[in-house]
């Protein structure tokens, strides 16, 4: 009968505990190794995502018309706001500013950016008392109202619906509110007309609702159903129309009469 001397034993253990120590030091080592290795080989191959760094944009610039733009989303690219797209079409002189064409080069011109005017904060002196009546005037929405109509309330003309719009700041002006509180700014009435050409008068529009054809916009559909393509806002409101600027072959439009 084989007898074991406990007390030797933990006593030749307490003696080895350093090698121990180390041995199992290097296995811990040894293993932390291979899984590196494991890891890094795993990822071996793979692209580093690029860094997005937002382009800036200077200046007078060139943009290159994409499908779905119209003027109003070119100007909030490069001015903050719609607005300006009055002086992109100006720039660069475009008859029909609802027509422009998918990789048509358009120069973007250095000019401020249109906002709202700023409500003068505490520390700014108090406004003098020079404002004219038409200055002040406010308008409250009626139901089934829009800015064509309210611009002719007070300018004898529609076409000055852009003026209503940009003084108060209306992201979408084909939306409007009943109740909704509208500044009338102090302008000039416009009196524009536009005449259509021979063609349009011969393929004129006479019902109360049209089938959109291939390379149709508001613009031509107003020329064609009243002589005056500045009445293209009508038709947006009549039709619910979201972006005025995208029309699709076969849908069929409402013409207000």
């Amino acid at each position: 009968m084989i007898r074991v001397n406990l007390k030797k034993t933990l006593k030749s253990i307490k003696l080895h505990e350093t090698t121990f120590s180390m041995v199992l030091g290097a296995i811990v080592i040894v293993l932390i190794g291979v899984l590196l290795i494991n890891f890094f080989s795993g990822r071996r191959g793979e692209t580093i995502p690029a860094i997005d760094v937002e382009e800036e944009i200077t200046l007078p610039a060139s943009h290159t018309v994409s499908e779905g733009e119209d003027l109003w989303t070119i100007s909030e690219k490069y001015y903050g706001t719609g607005y300006n797209w009055t002086d992109i079409q100006s720039e660069n002189k475009i008859i029909n500013p609802n027509q422009i064409s998918v990789g048509q080069e358009l120069v973007i011109p250095d000019v401020a950016p249109r906002i709202a005017e700023e409500i003068p904060t505490e520390t700014e002196p108090e406004p003098t008392l020079a404002k004219t009546e038409a200055q002040e005037r406010t308008h409250t929405v009626q139901k089934g109202e829009n800015l064509w109509k309210i611009a002719e309330l007070y300018f004898d003309s529609g076409y000055n619906w852009v003026d209503i719009a940009e003084e108060n700041d209306l992201s979408n002006p084909g939306v409007i509110e009943p109740d909704q509180e509208l500044t009338i700014p102090n302008v000039t009435s416009k009196a524009t007309t536009v005449v259509a050409s021979k063609k349009e008068e011969a393929e004129a529009i006479s019902g109360a609702t049209y089938t959109v054809q291939k390379d149709d916009n508001l613009w031509n559909i107003a020329i064609r159903a009243y002589g005056d393509g500045y009445r293209w806002p009508e038709i947006a409101k009549e039709n619910d129309l979201v972006n005025p600027g995208i029309i699709h072959s076969g849908n069929i439009l409402t013409l207000p009469r």
